[in-house]
């Protein structure tokens, strides 16, 4: 999470127009789960993640760790999909008989599955495009021109900033537990692992706790008033980005 921070400040598009990458990105998302066709997902997919590392320049073996995270729950929530009970053998690409009941594959849900697995993956590279070349301050002031609530956008921000106290608190935690060969053996790591869930939310809680304090000290009223700038460059252009989309919307239609 925090490499990925550290990315999206370093990013060649950190500077670009966030409300046009914000546009572009769940404009294009929302057409990805619109559409039924594989092509149109692995399109998606392929430009996003061209862009991404490409233009964006965040590094190949960083952005195929980040899709691997999610492909690993679509693999294992799809696999319901394509593999359920049968009425009978007909049709079926594979099957198991237990007793009276048949539990296999079928053409169709096999291609059901792999049509949601790349809609689903095609969605969450939109976001990933997102959120390794914009940084938070600038997605927040891209919400904030858009004329979204301010209670939406300092729960935003707040939520954002306590899941770094959150990671910080658990890295310092496994550092302490390392240092006293809390993970040398099996029954060490899961006594180790219990102590790190029960005393995180702990010592989290407090540090979060401590922090909304020091806001108030400061005069916070629930609105944190930050640096905006202005001199963004331009990523792509309303009528670039509403063209691109209406292409691939018509796509998405016919295909």
């Amino acid at each position: 999470m925090i490499s990925i921070d550290n990315y999206a400040y370093n990013s060649k598009l950190s500077n670009s127009n966030p409300i046009e990458k914000l546009l572009f990105s769940l404009l294009t998302m929302f057409i990805c789960i619109y559409s039924n066709s594989v092509f149109i997902s692995m399109g998606v997919i392929l430009f996003m993640s061209y862009v991404s590392i490409v233009k964006g320049g965040v590094p190949l073996s960083l952005y195929l760790k980040l899709l691997l995270i999610p492909t690993v729950f679509l693999i294992t929530g799809v696999l319901t999909i394509a593999i359920n009970k049968l009425d009978s053998s007909v049709g079926a690409l594979f099957y198991i008989k237990i007793y009276n009941t048949y539990i296999g594959c079928t053409s169709e849900s096999l291609w059901t599955s792999l049509r949601t697995f790349c809609k689903s993956l095609g969605s969450v590279s939109c976001l990933y495009f997102l959120t390794v070349t914009t940084p938070m301050t600038n997605i927040l002031l891209a919400l904030k021109k858009l004329k979204v609530p301010v209670l939406f956008i300092e729960l935003m921000s707040l939520v954002y900033y306590f899941i770094f106290i959150l990671l910080n608190t658990s890295a310092n935690i496994i550092i302490s537990q390392n240092s006293r060969l809390g993970y040398l053996n099996l029954k060490s790591s899961i006594k180790s692992i219990a102590l790190l869930c029960s005393n995180l939310f702990i010592k989290s809680y407090k540090r979060s706790f401590d922090t909304f304090t020091a806001l108030e000290s400061r005069g916070y009223n629930g609105y944190l008033n930050v640096i905006e700038l202005e001199d963004f460059q331009e990523f792509l252009s309303l009528p670039k980005i509403i063209t691109i989309e209406l292409l691939l919307l018509i796509l998405a239609i016919f295909l």
